[in-house]
């Protein structure tokens, strides 16, 4: 009886691991939520209809994310941009954003940004974070 107890107690962890290791291989790209899961046709799209609102909600959401991910891939192989603005201004990323959107409609709005904030890495001199 005990050992019936037992088999069926591991083949029943062994379900679970399973299903974590199944879970685990189908989220290996985390979802975005918010402006960064539009596509950049989208995008495009808001800021011609909407104008510089749109363009304003859009970019705060990339800025958030830009801070967030030079924050946390902070490592001795990805130091930390100290300073998000100085070879690239706002503006200037602004118009990087629309640019990196327009040449790849179908992508997510998240990916230009992480594009974007590629680009801010090499001209400081970093490594980037895509490539």
């Amino acid at each position: 009886m005990l050992g019936a107890f037992v088999g069926r107690f591991g083949f029943a962890v062994c379900l679970f691991l399973i299903g974590c290791v199944f879970a685990s291989a189908q989220n290996a790209q985390p979802p975005v939520y918010g402006f960064g899961a539009a596509s950049c046709s989208t995008y495009l799209s808001e800021i011609k209809m909407r104008g510089e609102q749109a363009k304003a909600l859009y970019f705060s959401w990339a800025q958030g994310f830009i801070s967030a991910a030079n924050a946390l891939t902070n490592s001795p192989e990805y130091p930390l941009v100290p300073n998000l603005t100085s070879k690239i201004g706002l503006d200037a990323q602004g118009v990087v954003l629309v640019q990196l959107c327009s040449e790849k409609p179908n992508q997510e709005f998240s990916r230009a940004v992480m594009e974007l904030l590629d680009r801010i890495r090499e001209a400081e001199g970093l490594k980037p974070l895509l490539r």
